[in-house]
């Protein structure tokens, strides 16, 4: 996973399945429960919106905060899809 997308990457989810970052399940300042919630959301996310629609809007959300001159960073943490993840995983805190 690091080697094809980059070491900042800790978990993705395509479809249906999640790879996490095995050094989270241990480290004591990772809250490893609250990253799998992030990513169910994006598994349901995928569910509901099929393959298409949710690479074209996370496609557009990511491309479109690099538009306004976001940095990657801002432009990924303003994606919509991100957001609903985050906000969703905070509840649970």
């Amino acid at each position: 996973m690091r080697r094809l997308w980059g070491r900042d990457i800790s978990a993705m989810t395509l479809r249906k399945t999640i790879f996490l970052d095995p050094a989270l399940m241990t480290a004591v300042q990772h809250r490893p429960g609250l990253l799998l919630v992030h990513e169910l959301v994006h598994v349901r996310q995928w569910g509901e919106l099929g393959v298409i629609r949710f690479l074209w809007r996370y496609l557009t959300g990511y491309l479109g905060g690099r538009w306004k001159g976001l940095s990657h960073r801002a432009a990924y943490l303003a994606i919509p899809l991100e957001v609903e993840a985050r906000v969703t995983a905070r509840r649970l805190e």
